[in-house]
């Protein structure tokens, strides 16, 4: 997926796909947006990381 630009109308399919794969409790595991920009997907994960 090529996506250039803010990702915060994707951020919370984003948080739901991550969520697929590592479970939803997220209170034990590192998160890295390793391409962050505006830094919302990590604002997005911050509540719960």
């Amino acid at each position: 997926m090529n996506y250039i630009g803010s990702k915060l109308k994707l951020s919370s399919w984003i948080q739901k796909e991550v969520k697929k794969v590592v479970g939803d409790d997220l209170s034990q595991k590192v998160f890295c947006d390793m391409f962050a920009g505006t830094g919302i997907v990590g604002r997005t994960f911050k509540k719960e990381v």
